[in-house]
């Protein structure tokens, strides 16, 4: 054993410079639950709208953060058109997609949300996500999934929920 060194996944970190939250500050307004990521139809976003949906009117607001037009690709585009408007109908006016970023914007990103909700339905090897959103001090909510749930201490920094679940996911943000 003592040979064995596990050494976790290194991340550049310079972005996270530019993360400025003020923890003290008081709750005001919908909570702003954010989606970073392409929306395509493994990683969940349709499920999170519903569970955003589920609350109760004016407690969350949804920002979806990634391209949701879908490049060149014409297969792509389409199967991600079709998780945006299934989200769009889900979580009505409680959603609003930003679109693309420069991966050095990440921290601005994450300065704008009050939880992170990271939500695939199929098994992340990692989930970078999840420790980007430790590193900026976002809250982060999961999937009880391989990677992802390797990277939340259910309770602890994160909470845990059964993928693809929106009643449990919104259980979760209701905490």
């Amino acid at each position: 054993g003592e040979k064995v060194c596990l050494v976790p996944y290194g991340l550049a970190t310079d972005w996270a410079d530019g993360v400025e939250k003020d923890p003290e500050s008081p709750y005001d307004g919908p909570m702003r639950v954010g989606f970073v990521g392409t929306p395509i139809s493994y990683k969940g976003l349709s499920v999170l709208g519903e569970a955003v949906g589920l609350l109760t009117e004016g407690a969350a607001q949804l920002h979806v953060y990634g391209d949701h037009e879908g490049g060149a690709d014409p297969v792509s585009a389409a199967e991600i058109a079709r998780e945006v408007d299934e989200t769009r109908r889900l979580a009505g006016d409680r959603v609003t997609f930003h679109g693309r970023f420069d991966h050095d914007d990440l921290g601005k990103v994450h300065a704008q949300l009050d939880v992170l909700v990271v939500r695939s339905l199929w098994q992340e090897a990692y989930g970078l996500t999840v420790r980007e959103a430790h590193l900026s001090g976002t809250p982060v909510v999961g999937s009880r999934i391989a990677g992802i749930a390797e990277g939340i201490r259910d309770g602890v920094d994160g909470l845990l929920f059964q993928p693809g679940s929106a009643v449990q996911l919104s259980a979760a943000l209701q905490r």
